[in-house]
């Protein structure tokens, strides 16, 4: 694995920070986690099942921007940029802002495009998307699942 003495800083941060994203070091295990994610509010919201399967893509983009192999903000930074999305218009800096911290160069074209995508949806159907991203993210209903990433 090659890493950067900068990156190895923000996984042991994260780590110490007992933060789930501290194991997050490729697309693949962005995804992985996303979908675990996802998967968990499907269950509890069966209702949600179309929302979830969209969400994927751009939950995945920021969970990555947020790994250790990104910012190293952590998944309350992914909540929170989440809920900021949720409550924006299209035209909202926030999106920037979102768009900005998700365009990797180490990602696959649709992930750095997927907030692109999801902030040219209708404004309902946006906002049933980053709802299920909010809920998917919170806290409060974190799952132990995360922490078996790898």
């Amino acid at each position: 694995m090659n890493t950067d003495t900068p990156t190895i800083c923000r996984r042991l941060t994260l780590a110490l920070r007992r933060d789930p994203l501290a194991r997050i070091v490729a697309p693949a295990d962005a995804f992985r986690m996303a979908d675990q994610l996802l998967t968990r509010t499907t269950i509890s919201d069966p209702g949600s099942r179309l929302w979830c399967s969209i969400a994927l893509e751009p939950l995945a983009s920021l969970i990555l921007a947020a790994s250790a192999g990104g910012s190293g903000q952590g998944s309350h930074w992914v909540h929170a940029t989440s809920a900021t999305l949720h409550g924006a218009d299209r035209d909202d800096a926030a999106w920037d802002e979102a768009q900005r911290a998700c365009s990797q160069r180490r990602t696959t074209e649709p992930m750095r495009t997927a907030l692109a995508r999801l902030r040219c949806m209708d404004a309902r159907q946006r906002r049933s998307v980053t709802k299920v991203m909010v809920n998917a993210t919170n806290p409060a209903k974190r799952p132990r699942v995360l922490r078996s990433v790898r």
